[in-house]
């Protein structure tokens, strides 16, 4: 039987080839094992976990990791831990959990870094490494690290150690870079899966939306019918001659109120639907918000301030008025109930894209929203408010009436910092609306 000689830190010792061979059946087993692991698997957090024991069961590894960074990427820490006996290893799996480690800070602070693998022979020796007292007091050796990287980020770290020495082995280095690129493909092929349903729930929602719209358009004209029949017998009772004692008038008073409101509705779920006629007129944005700001500071509680700043040099839009007095009432009432004791609304108009559109912006510092609610928050019944609070349909409205003007509205939100809604509308043009300033 034929022996090689291979050095281990600083001493030597006899490798016989038989083990040579029984390690690249090791690493062979491992890649098998791997390959199926990915055809198998469709949770990441299952993946990790299954290579990291993979690994852990071929020698000479022990213990394996498998780091994540934190959102804006200015550390990482150990999501994974994985050992086949954490006998004597406590220590070394507690200083593991509790560790922070910014990119380029010890062995693998500098693959996540450089993006390139790291063998150390001896842990225990190393300066750079931050567990090198309970690597000792594990019976740690030497260790590995890989990095997996997604578009050109990295997305984690793997590292294993072992109880025994060794040598830099390239081979192990380039089994490892190979798992890299294989987890990379695994990255890529989930987040086009993720976007190919994330599309086919929008088209879903699409047409689901659309459908409503369609059922609750017919059912508007119908009410809006009949609604137009009541209040019209009112007006006649009301102004019959026949004398009527107060009570009998309040009550047809509060009949026709009842019919008007009600009409008001029917109207709005019609602008929704977008089979709504509207009164277009040519409107002063700003002069319009001076004129609502006393019903908008009526919304405020004793505990939260307003502020509206009129900012716009070109004010004009087509649009209702009346409409537009409903968009903004709404938009500033979600925002008042989203606030806290001492938070704040803000609405202000001001010209966009070169004075193409007037924008009426409501920011306000109260709860936020998740992507997950952002992303249903103009669905028609979507609510984010107590049961019983709220029809779910304010927001679909609001767009509808944008929309039908020309406009569209945008949102963003951050949750615990708060929320700012926009209306987009477009400036009247200079051919019907007589001269303005020039917009910078």
């Amino acid at each position: 039987m034929s022996e090689t000689l291979v050095k281990y830190s600083n001493s030597f010792m006899l490798l016989p080839e038989d083990l040579r061979e029984v390690h690249l059946r090791d690493r062979i087993f491992m890649q098998q094992e791997v390959a199926g692991l990915l055809a198998a698997s469709t949770d990441l957090d299952d993946v990790f976990e299954g290579i990291l024991r993979i690994v852990c069961r071929n020698r000479p590894w022990v213990i394996g990791g498998y780091w994540e960074p934190d959102p804006s990427h200015d550390y990482f820490r150990c999501r994974i831990i994985h050992s086949e006996s954490d006998a004597g290893m406590e220590e070394f799996i507690v200083k593991t959990r509790e560790l922070r480690l910014r990119p380029g800070e010890g062995m693998l602070g500098r693959v996540a870094k450089t993006q390139l693998p790291e063998w150390i022979e001896d842990v225990r020796e190393y300066p750079g490494f931050f567990r090198g007292r309970e690597a000792e007091a594990g019976g740690l050796v030497s260790g590995v690290a890989f990095s997996v990287a997604l578009e050109g980020e990295v997305y984690g770290v793997f590292e294993f150690y072992s109880q025994v020495p060794w040598e830099h082995d390239p081979e192990f280095l380039d089994l490892f870079q190979a798992l890299s690129l294989q987890l990379t493909q695994l990255l890529i092929k989930k987040k086009m899966e993720r976007a190919l349903q994330t599309q086919v729930r929008r088209n879903l929602q699409f047409q689901k939306s659309r459908a409503i719209e369609r059922i609750a358009g017919g059912v508007a004209h119908e009410f809006n019918n009949q609604l137009t029949v009541v209040i019209g017998y009112m007006e006649m009772l009301l102004a019959n001659p026949i004398p009527k004692s107060d009570s009998e008038r309040a009550i047809l008073e509060e009949v026709k109120s009842a019919g008007e409101k009600m009409s008001v509705r029917t109207r709005q779920l019609l602008a929704y639907t977008g089979q709504q006629m509207f009164n277009i007129s040519d409107v002063d944005v700003n002069e319009r918000l001076k004129r609502s700001e006393s019903a908008l500071r009526q919304m405020a509680r004793l505990d939260t301030e307003l502020e509206v700043s009129t900012n716009s040099r070109n004010p004009w839009v087509s649009i209702d008025p009346e409409q537009l007095d409903h968009a903004v009432h709404n938009l500033v009432s979600n925002a008042f109930e989203s606030l806290s004791p001492g938070g704040k609304v803000v609405v202000e108009t001001r010209n966009a894209n070169q004075g193409a559109f007037v924008v009426i912006s409501v920011r306000d510092t109260g709860r936020g929203m998740e992507k997950a609610e952002l992303e249903q928050i103009l669905d028609p019944y979507y609510t984010t408010k107590a049961f019983g609070n709220n029809n779910g349909l304010g927001l679909p409205i609001v767009n509808g009436i944008v929309q039908q003007s020309g406009g569209f509205l945008q949102i963003s939100s951050i949750k615990g910092e708060g929320t700012v809604f926009e209306i987009w509308l477009p400036t009247r043009s200079k051919a019907t609306s007589g001269s303005f300033p020039e917009i910078a």
